[in-house]
């Protein structure tokens, strides 16, 4: 895991809550929910991975490395039902001892980075957070009760005007929030990608401003939504299949 802070202080602010984390995994392990929803995260990426459109170029590489290496093959479909099996018999005592095997003390490397050396933390600092940490009170992690991605949902809007391009069968609706909507269908069941561009962009802005644009992006995944935490955001959307 990679931490980065602007100041000494800033350091701890970040270390310390992440080392206790790692503190509360190794003397409380993991919730059951914790486990149904990582594995349900888990089998979702599978499921999407054995998906072979347009994935060819990847797929035939891998099948030639195999073939080279004399391994056995498995189609991604085959793969994916294999992980998906393998990853329902996994138990939360299972999931526990792996992580506290991880999670070693004697494993863990604390390793700061920085320009100016004599701005670093000292690695009795470090010794001193990382002692602190282990022994202050950790309580065991508590499953959030299920609330709504959204308290309110926002007000629907109206499609101002439709045309269709029969020659590449796509439709272009115009909203009435002043957005334009091409929409083609394409042959991936249960699937929707979007792609959403606006004038300008980038271009439109100079010094910190296109810092700032820049680093927006990266951002605000971060965040989360409304109220809840990014940890949150994606567990709700993640059950969702989102």
């Amino acid at each position: 895991l990679q931490l980065s802070a602007t100041a000494e202080g800033d350091l701890a602010l970040a270390l310390a809550p992440l080392l206790t984390e790692l503190e509360r995994m190794t003397r409380h392990g993991f919730t059951a929910r914790e486990l149904e929803l990582a594995s349900a995260a888990v089998k979702q990426d599978w499921v999407r991975a054995s998906d072979v459109r347009g994935k060819l170029r990847p797929y035939a590489l891998r099948l030639g490395q195999d073939f080279v290496t004399g391994r056995a093959t498995l189609s991604l479909e085959q793969e994916a039902a294999l992980h998906v099996r393998l990853l329902a018999g996994i138990t939360l005592d299972e999931a526990r001892q792996h992580a506290r095997a991880w999670a070693r003390e004697a494993a863990r490397h604390l390793v700061v980075v920085g320009r100016d050396s004599a701005q670093l933390p000292t690695e009795a600092t470090l010794r001193e957070l990382a002692v602190r940490v282990k022994d202050a009170p950790v309580s065991a992690h508590e499953d959030a009760p299920d609330t709504a991605l959204m308290a309110v949902p926002p007000v629907a809007g109206a499609i101002a005007s439709r045309a269709r391009l029969d020659a590449v069968d796509t439709r272009v609706w115009m909203l009435s929030n002043g957005a334009r909507v091409v929409f083609k269908p394409l042959p991936a069941n249960g699937t929707l990608a979007f792609l959403a561009t606006s004038a300008g962009g980038y271009a439109r802005e100079r010094g910190r401003d296109l810092i700032n644009a820049r680093l927006a992006d990266a951002v605000l995944p971060q965040l989360g939504l409304g109220t809840h935490d990014a940890v949150t955001t994606q567990r709700m959307l993640s059950e969702a299949g989102v």
